[in-house]
């Protein structure tokens, strides 16, 4: 009699895998011969779950305990398993009297001589211990790892500075901390400046990263160790400073060369009004930052009546003593009308007029 046989079944075979039919082949060679022992660590606080020697933050869609855990057990086992050609098709969680157990479907082939991939199921038992995370030890024992410092440079923030930086820091943690508690801030102080506290530097990075997205901060990070972990490894504090320029909107400014008035603090820009053709332009704040140099403060800009327009005089009364006197100008700016306050400032040897608040 002819041919091959399967020394198990004793079937005729065609295809032969290690002497066997592809069939017993497959029943003696499981895909996966074993599952190293899953652990996981869950911090009962934000839980977060630890894999290794890392934690992970759980995605937002999961809204229990179990999905959270089979969510951690599954990513497990996936980095257990090395063979690309192997995939989990199916996870659930069993919960009995000794803990929980993945019941894990999961498809591929044992052999490259096998023609179709197939489906085998494994129970894998499953340790789950709850502790805290290291951010939540921190936090809950106000340990401060990270600060984020706003200042301006050699000035207090303006009460406007000082609400919208503050506004602003309050709605991104608000937005941010709903996928992580270590976004929340220990505390946030100050007057004239803001002092954001953090347990986590991770946050403190996030939340100024959140804040140069906005302001024409200028930044500098810092650290410096405050002591030894229990491995041995060092403990660091992380200052970040953001600073805001020396002027503020509604200065009067010279920047290369030429008089502008500060109009607003936009997203890495500075937006300019050039006081020489009173033209709008937006310019880098770091190159605005380190080239301006102030002229005249907006509490110091004179303000005056216009009384009468012939160009390129205009007739102007000092609303400090009512005085009348006229004045040439190389530029009158269209916005500038009979009847209405405006705002002049020499630099120089030159007079300009400038827009004010009402």
């Amino acid at each position: 009699m002819k041919g091959r046989f399967c020394p198990i079944c004793g079937r005729k075979i065609d295809i032969t895998i290690e002497g066997l039919c592809p069939e017993c082949y497959r029943s003696t060679h499981p895909l996966m011969r074993r599952f190293p022992e899953i652990k996981i660590a869950l911090c009962k606080n934000c839980f977060s779950y630890k894999i290794g020697r890392r934690w992970h933050t759980p995605p937002p869609e999961i809204s229990s305990l179990e999905e959270l855990i089979l969510h951690a057990a599954r990513k497990r086992i996936s980095q257990s398993i090395k063979k690309k050609e192997y995939e989990i098709v199916e996870a659930s969680l069993e919960k009995g009297k000794e803990g929980f157990t993945v019941i894990l479907k999961i498809k591929g082939k044992s052999h490259r001589l096998i023609p179709k991939s197939y489906i085998e199921e494994y129970r894998v038992p499953l340790t789950v211990t709850f502790t805290l995370c290291p951010v939540c030890v921190d936090f809950k024992g106000k340990v401060e790892r990270a600060v984020v410092q706003v200042r301006a440079k050699n000035r207090p923030l303006t009460s406007e500075e000082y609400n919208l930086v503050k506004d602003f820091v309050n709605d991104t943690i608000a937005r941010i901390s709903k996928d992580s508690i270590e976004i929340i801030p220990i505390e946030i102080k100050g007057d004239k400046y803001i002092d954001i506290t953090f347990s986590s530097q991770k946050a403190a990075r996030k939340v100024a990263s959140e804040l140069q997205k906005i302001f024409p901060f200028k930044r500098k990070d810092t650290q410096k160790i405050i002591g030894v972990s229990s491995t041995g490894q060092p403990k660091t504090k992380v200052t970040i400073r953001l600073m805001l320029p020396e002027f503020k909107v509604g200065d009067i400014i010279s920047f290369a060369g030429k008089p502008y008035k500060v109009l607003s603090f936009e997203r890495g820009k500075i937006r300019l009004l050039s006081l020489s053709n009173y033209k709008e332009s937006s310019f880098s704040s770091s190159n605005v930052f380190s080239r301006a140099k102030i002229e005249i403060r907006e509490e110091e800009i004179k303000k005056v009546l216009v009384v009468s327009i012939t160009p390129p005089y205009v007739q102007l009364m000092n609303l400090e003593d009512y005085k009348v006197y006229e004045e040439r100008f190389d530029r009158i700016p269209l916005w500038v009308k009979e009847g209405e306050t405006v705002g002049i400032v020499k630099i120089g040897n030159r007079t300009f007029l400038v827009p004010v608040k009402a």
